[in-house]
Protein backbone atom coordinates (compact mmCIF):
# COMPACT_ATOMS: atom_id res chain seq x y z
CA UNK A 1 0.00 0.00 0.00
CA UNK A 2 2.82 2.36 0.88
CA UNK A 3 4.57 1.64 -2.41
CA UNK A 4 1.44 2.46 -4.41
CA UNK A 5 1.12 5.81 -2.66
CA UNK A 6 4.79 6.62 -3.23
CA UNK A 7 4.54 5.62 -6.88
CA UNK A 8 1.43 7.76 -7.33
CA UNK A 9 3.11 10.86 -5.88
CA UNK A 10 6.27 10.25 -7.92
CA UNK A 11 4.29 10.01 -11.16
CA UNK A 12 2.20 13.06 -10.25
CA UNK A 13 5.33 15.09 -9.46
CA UNK A 14 6.95 14.05 -12.73
CA UNK A 15 3.86 15.06 -14.69
CA UNK A 16 3.66 18.44 -12.99
CA UNK A 17 7.35 19.26 -13.27
CA UNK A 18 7.97 18.05 -16.84
CA UNK A 19 6.47 21.15 -18.55
CA UNK A 20 8.75 23.32 -16.41
CA UNK A 21 11.86 21.61 -17.77
CA UNK A 22 11.56 23.43 -21.11
CA UNK A 23 10.64 26.90 -19.87
CA UNK A 24 13.09 28.80 -22.05
CA UNK A 25 12.78 26.66 -25.15
CA UNK A 26 9.93 27.21 -27.59
CA UNK A 27 9.69 30.85 -28.58
CA UNK A 28 8.33 30.33 -32.10
CA UNK A 29 5.06 28.92 -30.79
CA UNK A 30 4.29 32.15 -28.98
CA UNK A 31 3.27 33.76 -32.28
CA UNK A 32 0.91 30.97 -33.36
CA UNK A 33 -2.79 31.33 -32.54
CA UNK A 34 -4.40 29.17 -29.88
CA UNK A 35 -6.69 26.70 -31.66
CA UNK A 36 -10.08 25.82 -30.21
CA UNK A 37 -11.97 22.94 -31.77
CA UNK A 38 -15.77 22.92 -31.93
CA UNK A 39 -17.41 19.70 -33.08
CA UNK A 40 -20.93 20.95 -33.73
CA UNK A 41 -23.92 19.96 -35.84
CA UNK A 42 -24.37 22.65 -38.47
CA UNK A 43 -26.90 20.66 -40.46
CA UNK A 44 -29.84 18.50 -39.49
CA UNK A 45 -32.15 18.74 -36.50
CA UNK A 46 -29.29 19.26 -34.00
CA UNK A 47 -28.30 22.52 -35.71
CA UNK A 48 -31.04 24.27 -33.73
CA UNK A 49 -29.29 23.25 -30.51
CA UNK A 50 -25.66 23.72 -31.55
CA UNK A 51 -26.03 26.93 -33.58
CA UNK A 52 -26.66 29.48 -30.80
CA UNK A 53 -23.83 28.28 -28.51
CA UNK A 54 -21.48 28.32 -31.50
CA UNK A 55 -22.44 31.94 -32.26
CA UNK A 56 -21.87 32.80 -28.59
CA UNK A 57 -18.43 31.17 -28.69
CA UNK A 58 -17.56 33.14 -31.83
CA UNK A 59 -18.60 36.41 -30.16
CA UNK A 60 -16.59 35.57 -27.04
CA UNK A 61 -13.51 34.72 -29.11
CA UNK A 62 -13.88 37.94 -31.09
CA UNK A 63 -14.11 40.02 -27.92
CA UNK A 64 -11.08 38.24 -26.39
CA UNK A 65 -9.07 38.77 -29.59
CA UNK A 66 -10.09 42.46 -29.70
CA UNK A 67 -8.83 42.84 -26.13
CA UNK A 68 -5.41 41.45 -27.05
CA UNK A 69 -5.93 37.71 -26.91
CA UNK A 70 -4.70 35.32 -24.24
CA UNK A 71 -1.17 36.15 -23.10
CA UNK A 72 -0.68 38.04 -26.35
CA UNK A 73 -1.83 35.17 -28.57
CA UNK A 74 -4.99 35.28 -30.68
CA UNK A 75 -7.68 32.61 -30.43
CA UNK A 76 -8.87 30.74 -33.53
CA UNK A 77 -12.05 28.65 -33.65
CA UNK A 78 -12.11 25.59 -35.90
CA UNK A 79 -15.61 24.17 -36.33
CA UNK A 80 -16.34 20.75 -37.74
CA UNK A 81 -19.78 19.46 -38.71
Amino acid sequence: MRFKRLAFFAIAAAMLLSPMANMGGAVAQDEDPILIGAPVHLTGWMAAYDGPPLQGAKLAIQSINDAGGVLGRQLQLIELD
